[in-house]
């Protein structure tokens, strides 16, 4: 047989129906007093930024954290961000970084790093860190235009070296068209990429079939290695050219005459660090080949520091 309700049961369910709607009611209008004291408006990114430019100098780094706040911030310090900033391979460079975050969140730039002082701008937190900077002696993306560039088949060795011509004006601070190396299929070019979902600054080498594309820098001064380490980074550049799923792209780093050699397999994801340690002043050699060259497009960048 079933159940049969009292009146007293009744009421104790429409008392606790009462009761739910009340505290969902009240859970409602809280979080529409809280909830905008928790976003950040354009008056707190407008004073925020405003703190930072009464203090910034040449040469310091801002990050942001969380990372989907980016383009808020560039909307308010644009001109202060170049895309040798965003686009930078690390911030091992930048003595002084700016960090503007929200709900308690930090960059991985910033991680262990002493602080110089703090300010909070509503719901944004604005914090100066110091940082011990490495000094970088040569830049092998600023010095892209005095790479030789050439390729030759993967079948043999130096055999066969086709050169590739350099083509247009050189890469510059002002926006528009630079030129690059053309070689049989393609343009060799120092550009901002989109790497692991991140911009890069950097030289994007696509693979061709059957080709190893060579990007050599031989004019290197000697001051230049003194105490230095050769630091270079590897990613697949273009999310849609990732997609194909063609395997990685094979890389070999070399500083010669017979010094030191590293060979990296890139795959799909990720922002690759290698490191060489020079012995004495000598050339950078980066080799790029594939075994399946579909969509295969590298970005490097490259320095020497101490």
């Amino acid at each position: 047989m079933g159940s049969v309700r009292t009146p007293g049961s009744h009421r104790l369910l429409a008392a606790l129906t009462l009761a739910a709607v009340l505290a969902i009611a009240a859970w409602e209008a809280g979080l529409a007093l809280v909830g905008p004291r928790r976003v950040a408006g354009p008056q707190h990114w407008h004073a925020a930024a405003q703190a930072v430019r009464a203090s910034f100098l040449p040469g310091d780094l801002i990050v942001v954290a969380p990372e989907w706040a980016s383009p808020l911030v560039r909307r308010h310090l644009g001109d202060l961000m170049p895309a040798s900033m965003v686009g930078r391979p690390d911030a091992a460079r930048y003595a002084r970084i700016w960090e503007l975050s929200l709900r308690g969140a930090q960059a991985p730039e910033t991680a262990g790093l002493p602080v110089e002082g703090s300010s909070q701008h509503g719901p944004i937190r604005l914090t100066r860190y110091r940082n011990r900077p490495v000094q970088v002696t040569f830049d092998l993306v600023d010095a892209f235009v005095q790479a030789r560039v050439f390729q030759h088949p993967l079948a043999g060795g130096a055999d066969g070296e086709m050169p590739c011509w350099w083509g247009g004006p050189p890469p510059g601070p002002t926006r528009g068209e630079a030129g690059g190396f053309y070689c049989r299929g393609s343009k060799i070019e120092r550009r901002v990429m989109e790497i692991d979902y991140q911009p890069r600054l950097g030289v994007v080498v696509p693979a061709e079939p059957a080709l190893r594309t060579v990007i050599q820098y031989e004019s290197i001064p000697a001051a230049a290695w003194q105490g230095a380490q050769l630091v270079a980074w590897f990613g697949l550049h273009d999310y849609y050219a990732r997609k194909t799923d063609s395997g990685p792209v094979d890389v070999v780093v070399e500083v010669g005459p017979g010094q030191d050699r590293v060979s990296v397999s890139v795959p799909p994801q990720g922002w690759h660090r290698v490191k060489l340690r020079p012995r004495s002043p000598g050339w950078v050699r980066i080799e790029v080949s594939a075994r399946d060259a579909r969509a295969r497009l590298l970005g490097f960048a490259a320095e020497l520091r101490r």
